[in-house]
């Protein structure tokens, strides 16, 4: 049973630094940009989408060729801009609009992600003293 524990705690660490690199590399892998109340403007297309785990500037902007107002979340977008230069890229729901600024706020991973790294890095520790529990246990009914 020991060698079985054992193993345990080796998953558990392997599995602890997996979750904390995934996360190391989530936020250091985004571009840095700061906030600019700059007017948008139409940009091209086959833009990276929003990530469901990243919590992005909010923002709405007036499309120059329609006149229609996008409400939506502004995404960084990486040599995006008509000069190849960063900008961001206004995203309403799931539908990129087009439109454009040189800057926005860096994006952050969302609160919960950081708890369900440390419920997985967690989550072994917790079965493995479940179980010492519950050996500790038979073996004082067998007493």
């Amino acid at each position: 049973m020991s060698r079985h524990i054992s193993s345990a705690r080796v998953h558990a660490g392997l599995l602890c630094i997996v979750a904390i690199a995934v996360l190391i590399s989530a936020v250091t892998a985004l571009p840095k940009t700061k906030p600019s109340n700059s007017a948008p403007t139409q940009a091209q297309p086959a833009f990276p989408p929003p990530l469901f785990y990243m919590q992005y500037e909010y923002g709405s902007a007036v499309d120059p060729n329609t006149g229609l107002q996008w409400t939506g979340v502004w995404v960084p977008a990486p040599q995006a801009g008509p000069d190849n230069q960063d900008v961001c890229i206004l995203w309403a729901g799931s539908q990129c609009t087009g439109l454009w600024k040189p800057t926005c706020s860096t994006p952050i991973v969302i609160w919960w992600l950081y708890c369900v790294a440390v419920l997985i890095c967690v989550s072994p520790f917790i079965v493995y003293r479940y179980r010492l529990w519950k050996a500790a246990r038979a073996q004082k009914a067998t007493s």
